[in-house]
């Protein structure tokens, strides 16, 4: 039986419940070891399991004091050296270290995401804080939760298992898909479709109207109203204050999988595909479709318009101003292939050098004509 979580447990009943994520145990059979949390090698301490997911971890987990450790199938070799005849502490490998760790914290001690929403105990209520506002014509599944002052409006879709926190919005006519979180102060735009598994952090937008606009001839601006919708795949997440414009005609699209960083500006009729993994600082005008398993470092910047294929990965700071047809990494403004762009950084880092040379040469090159003319 798995204890209620955030409560001690045992080694033997964590190694249970990662299955093939361990390869071999030692020093653990038979021994009832109580664990109470997980932590970093090097602060893990005794009643603690630390996971070695970098090598240059190793040495703090071998000569720290958890209670049990985890290492990678790649340092096998070396940790056997080290620990396997003298000492009796419990570790165990694995080929996915870093996995394992996320399983072990999610079952056993914090889930994420993590939502306290402090509902009402009246059981008339259910999970619906008395004071949301939901709409008669809106659709709720079962075992749903509902956050103070949350506003569900008409015509909505709310599946099973989701829970919604204080003071956020879905506006008309929307869909939020089963065991989906959104976090307090989020906004959903009008028939936007959000799909299931997805986390919103706090202060996202999805489906406002993007930047469009009309202008006459005395500098006018007219707001164009944009009927397209904002639609979020499977398993996705948004961290806080991130911006993503509803389509002006056709749909923008975040498609299943991706994970988005905070402070992120996705504009209208974007595509983003599926698995990519966006960090903080993004910016994509308007029309720009990114293909799957895309990667990019923060503040990096994307033009209107144009396509990105499958697996590209971005260096931080670049800048992306025309379509890129072929896999594989990039970086800099103007962006180029990596190792076109390490080159270029390296050669900038050598110019004032350069420079000093060149000016030395001039030198001594007035030196010598003046010298040649006088002797003349």
């Amino acid at each position: 039986m798995t204890p209620t979580l955030g409560q001690p447990t045992t080694l033997e009943r964590i190694l249970e419940s990662l299955g093939p994520l361990v390869t071999t145990r030692h020093h653990i059979d038979g021994k009832q070891i109580e664990i109470r949390s997980v932590n970093s090698p090097a602060d893990a301490g005794p009643d603690q399991v630390a996971f070695v997911t970098q090598a240059k971890y190793l040495e703090k987990a071998l000569t720290g004091t958890a209670s049990a450790l985890c290492f990678p199938e790649s340092a096998r070799t070396l940790v056997l050296q080290r620990l396997d005849g003298s000492t009796s502490r419990p570790f165990f490998f694995s080929h996915e270290p870093e996995l394992a760790m996320r399983q072990t914290l999610q079952t056993f001690f914090q889930t994420t995401p993590y939502v306290n929403l402090d509902i009402d105990a009246d059981p008339k209520l259910g999970g619906i804080h008395p004071t949301s506002i939901v709409h008669p014509t809106a659709k709720l599944g079962t075992g749903i939760r509902l956050g103070p002052y949350c506003v569900i409006s008409s015509g909505v879709t709310i599946e099973d298992s989701v829970v919604i926190g204080a003071h956020t919005v879905i506006e008309s006519h929307s869909k939020i898909g089963a065991r989906s979180v959104l976090h307090p102060f989020v906004y959903v735009g009008p028939r936007c479709d959000i799909g299931v598994d997805c986390e919103i952090n706090p202060h996202t937008t999805i489906g406002k109207e993007g930047f469009g606009y009309a202008h006459d001839k005395k500098n006018n601006h007219y707001r164009i109203p944009h009927t397209g919708r904002v639609i979020v795949g499977d398993r996705v997440h948004m961290g806080s204050s991130v911006n993503v414009d509803r389509g002006t005609f056709a749909d923008t699209e975040i498609r299943s999988g991706a994970i988005l960083d905070n402070r992120i500006q996705i504009s209208h009729n974007a595509v983003i595909g599926e698995n990519a993994v966006i960090t903080a600082g993004f910016v994509v005008a308007g029309s720009t479709k990114i293909g799957r398993n895309f990667l990019t470092g923060g503040n990096t910047s994307v033009t209107g318009h144009i396509e990105l294929c499958d697996n590209v990965n971005l260096a931080a700071l670049s800048v992306v101003r025309k379509s890129i047809t072929k896999p594989g990494a990039y970086g800099g403004n103007p962006l180029l292939p990596m190792r076109d762009y390490i080159r270029f950084t390296s050669a900038l880092l050598k110019l004032p050098e350069l420079f000093k040379k060149l000016r030395r040469g001039e030198n001594d090159e007035a030196v010598n004509a003046k010298g040649s003319e006088e002797v003349s």
